[in-house]
């Protein structure tokens, strides 16, 4: 019986862990962003891929000095409840992949861009897509091999993409009725 009320509360905290942030009131600030990786020219020996899922963004609530990690889902969606009013910097991403060839290390990649939670407002990320490509097998120790490509990065602003979003998400829906402001992406601020 015990085991099974430690696993209720296991599924419970985890569930939380995964919903929506719904708004506490009109100052409340929502941050909202995409990232993808894409391999237009094979990934590591493979096929083409773009990885949208469980990619770790790493920022740091700077007027808190509080580091934290949320996970890419959904098409590449990130989001998080912000302290309306505190700076934020995005430090960095990683991730990791299983393939048919084992497991896949990406990162951590840093990005270094700050941005303030505006206060009452949706603060979109705008969609983020790195690319690599050439890939060329640098080195191979073992059964463990290096990698290099040639990577670049975009940002293109897709407000309407993050609205369509939010009305996917029942909790989203709660966000609507704050305006969405757009944060320039610009690494190394």
């Amino acid at each position: 019986m015990r085991k099974w009320i430690i696993a209720m509360c296991a599924v419970a905290v985890l569930a939380s862990c995964a919903s929506f942030p719904s708004p506490e009131g009109p100052q409340s600030t929502l941050v909202v962003g995409n990232l993808r990786l894409e391999f237009p020219d094979g990934f590591f020996g493979m096929a083409p891929r773009t990885i949208e899922n469980s990619i770790r963004l790493k920022f740091t609530d700077v007027t808190t000095e509080t580091s934290f990690t949320v996970l890419t889902s959904g098409g590449g969606y990130f989001y998080f409840d912000a302290n309306p009013g505190d700076t934020y910097r995005f430090e960095s991403w990683d991730g990791s992949s299983e393939t048919s060839q084992g497991r896949v290390s990406l990162g951590p990649a840093m990005v270094g861009a700050q941005f303030p939670a505006v206060p009452g407002k949706i603060v979109y990320f705008p969609h983020l897509l790195f690319t690599f490509a050439s890939p060329k097998r640098a080195q191979t120790t073992g059964e463990n091999s290096s990698w290099h490509y040639k990577i670049s990065h975009s940002a293109e602003s897709r407000p309407e993409e993050v609205r369509q979003f939010l009305l996917r998400n029942p909790e989203g829906m709660a966000w609507m009725s704050h305006d969405l402001v757009t944060v320039s992406f610009t690494r190394g601020q």
